[in-house]
């Protein structure tokens, strides 16, 4: 599947797999009928956010065909190819800086839901200390 292929299929796919998610949260659960759950939304507009962020890109892609834009979206295309390695090594660094929040976080359990004992409350969770890691990240 080539570039163009994978832009055009993706958002069409997630958008169509996000109908069928929105029938299965408004049906709810077999043990909670017509309750939402929190999670369930978020996954939603995840899925959202990135397939318009797709269609976006789609719609990048389609420059090309006029005369002017065409040599500048070339040539984002061809430096986006080339800041591949550095890309690749942000990623891993982010990544291990994720996994050393979260993991110091949990050296220290709390005793109690009430007692943090130390723990900060935004490296709960694995996301949270990603986006911690971002923000260190940037500065």
């Amino acid at each position: 599947m080539t570039k163009e292929n994978f832009v055009d299929t993706v958002p069409n796919a997630l958008i169509l797999f996000n109908c069928f998610y929105v029938d299965r949260i408004r049906s709810g659960y077999a043990d909670e009928p017509n309750e939402v759950k929190e999670d369930d939304i978020r996954l939603f507009w995840k899925i959202q956010a990135f397939a318009g962020f797709m269609i976006w890109t789609k719609l990048f892609i389609f420059l090309r065909v006029f005369e002017k834009p065409a040599f500048l979206v070339t040539m984002i295309r061809h430096i986006l190819g080339e800041i591949g390695p550095f890309v690749l090594v942000l990623g891993v660094s982010l990544l291990a800086f994720t996994d050393a929040f979260y993991s110091v976080n949990k050296a220290f359990p709390p005793d109690s839901d009430e007692e943090l004992h130390g723990q900060d409350e935004l490296l709960l969770h694995y996301d949270d200390s990603f986006f911690y890691s971002v923000n260190a990240m940037i500065g």
